[in-house]
């Protein structure tokens, strides 16, 4: 029998609900190895399923996909020096149910029984700076290590009115900070300051994930147009300009780029957006949103035209040219536009993508990862926008594709 990994997951052990994960996190089918879907109960296993596929394909770990009554907090960033925050230890006292440290040991996630499911929330610097808060009942997956946290519950317990209590705090903190950024005049972004410091973390974050996720053939262009972004925020003053370097080393790493290869791409890319900073001004007077979507809010065109290099495929970061832009329709067009060279249906068989050698069936769910991409990218329409009602236009139909996913 596989030992379990802690005595708290042993009610969940025989439930087909583990999958296994990836270097970037991702979740991996236990039973071919392929990418999972925290989304899909055909891409689940049971713990010993997963355990077996972690060490089968030799990746880094299992995790727990929520949902059903399985609720999560994660606590990111929450102990930098080893100790977590005492508003952290707070509210696992509170929860009184199971804690563990994360797989980077800076991080702690919260597992907890609920009987309503709430839509996911997160609050980006909270309760300090650099230090994150998500919620979650449904349609993630948590890493499981197993490394309980000093204090917390041995088993996992109900925590209904913890996570509405979060909840709310989270709500109110977000609003605080909503009227705060109102108050601030339109011209003033350069003086923005702290309350800044989400958009660029996130900023950061999304250019990093999908550096690394770039294919073979793509990631040099896909890194120029990562550093050519980040150089308009160094360009700013709102992002360490040492601080953009380390982040897409790393993201080059991860898609295999060679060190000294990314070094120059880095540095042609930064030099070229400090040259023309980022224009954060008329984000002052939008509340709301998370981290990640705000992100996609920057104001300025899209693709070539906002400055990215003109790369062969720079017009995947373009907005569709159709006359209604906010409809299912004109979403399917977006796809077409950034993925058509890479997806195939075929009638009677389903999706197929090109895997370098040939068109192999998506056993991996690539399309609706690639859709997710897609949806996402929405959010850099929004700064192109023609008038406040077309932005605002434009953030509704973003926030509408990206619940859908």
């Amino acid at each position: 029998m596989t030992p379990l990994v802690h005595g708290a997951f042993a009610p969940f052990i025989d439930d087909p609900r583990w999958v296994a994960y990836n270097d970037k996190k991702w979740p991996v089918n236990p039973h071919t190895g392929r990418m999972g879907s925290t989304t899909d109960r055909r891409t689940w296993g049971t713990y010993a399923l997963a355990v077996d596929a972690m060490r089968r394909y030799q990746l880094p770990g299992i995790g727990i996909v929520l949902g059903d009554g399985l609720a999560g907090i994660d606590l990111d960033h929450i102990a930098p020096g080893g100790e977590p925050h005492p508003w952290a230890v707070e509210l696992i006292a509170k929860c009184g149910s199971y804690a563990e440290w994360s797989p980077s040991g800076e991080g702690i996630h919260i597992l907890a029984l609920v009987t309503e499911e709430r839509k996911g929330r997160e609050l980006l610097d909270y309760p300090a700076p650099g230090m994150n808060v998500e919620a979650y009942t449904t349609g993630r997956f948590f890493t499981v290590t197993g490394r309980q946290v000093e204090g917390s519950a041995d088993s996992i317990g109900d925590a209904n009115q913890v996570l509405a209590d979060l909840y709310n705090e989270m709500g109110r903190v977000k609003s605080e900070r909503g009227r705060a950024r109102q108050s601030v005049p339109a011209a003033s972004g350069r003086s923005l300051g702290h309350e800044m410091i989400p958009y660029v973390r996130e900023a950061v974050a999304c250019e990093v994930e999908e550096v690394a996720a770039a294919p073979r053939g793509g990631r040099n262009n896909r890194l120029n147009r990562a550093a050519f972004a980040l150089g308009q925020l160094v360009g700013s003053g709102v992002l360490n300009e040492a601080t953009a370097i380390a982040e897409l080393h790393r993201a080059a790493a991860a898609c295999g780029l060679p060190r000294a290869e990314a070094e120059a791409t880095i540095r042609s890319g930064l030099t070229a957006g400090r040259a023309e900073p980022r224009d954060l001004s008329n984000l002052a007077g939008h509340p709301g949103g998370n981290g990640r979507k705000r992100a996609q809010e920057a104001p300025g065109a899209v693709g070539a035209a906002a400055g990215y290099p003109d790369t062969p495929d720079a017009a995947e970061d373009r907005p569709a040219a159709v006359a209604d832009h906010c409809t299912d329709l004109a979403m399917a067009d977006r796809l077409v536009a950034r993925y058509a060279a890479d997806l195939r249906f075929v009638p009677g068989r389903g999706w197929h993508y090109w895997d370098g050698r040939r068109w192999a069936p998506d056993e991996a769910l690539t399309v609706e990862r690639l859709a997710d991409e897609t949806a996402r990218a929405v959010w850099r329409e929004v700064g192109q926008a023609d008038g406040r009602a077309e932005r605002d236009r434009l953030i509704r139909f973003a926030t509408r594709a990206c619940s859908r996913r």
